[in-house]
């Protein structure tokens, strides 16, 4: 049996006009669009981390732009940690198919495949060897 998430109390709030899913405690959870109750920060983490919207997440600090916001009940006040406000229908059509990172954001370097060697991959055996080399370069200079 996994150990349950604790946590400070949350309002998860989904973004969409849509269900979301996300997977924690090993369980799995549906948001329906607008607040949700009954959740702490542990499982916000989770949903936030989740459910990116696609082509916002930026190469260099990894921050993006989440279908879930999180809010917290400070007695009678709503504090907004993470941004609540909606997010249309064409935005999310618009995102669909993109990848992950905003190709802006990233260095040009970045923007293009590269591959080792003659385009094969690296067995487990030669990555160490080639680790311990480079150690081993560095230690001597």
């Amino acid at each position: 049996m996994a150990l349950p998430i604790v946590g400070d109390d949350v309002i998860l709030v989904n973004r969409t006009s849509k269900p979301l899913t996300f997977k924690a405690d090993g369980r799995d959870f549906v948001l329906k669009p607008g607040a949700n109750y009954g959740f702490n920060s542990g499982h916000a983490e989770f949903a936030y981390k989740q459910h990116p919207l696609p082509g916002t997440q930026d190469y260099g600090t990894l921050q993006f732009v989440s279908l879930v916001g999180i809010m917290r009940e400070d007695g009678q006040e709503l504090t907004e940690l993470f941004d609540c406000s909606e997010i249309t229908d064409e935005r999310i059509a618009k995102a669909a198919g993109k990848e992950l990172f905003n190709v802006a954001t990233m260095p040009p370097d970045a923007q293009v495949g590269r591959t080792v060697g003659k385009g094969r991959h690296l067995s487990s055996r030669e990555a160490a060897s080639m680790a311990t080399q480079n150690a081993m370069a560095a230690a001597n200079e």
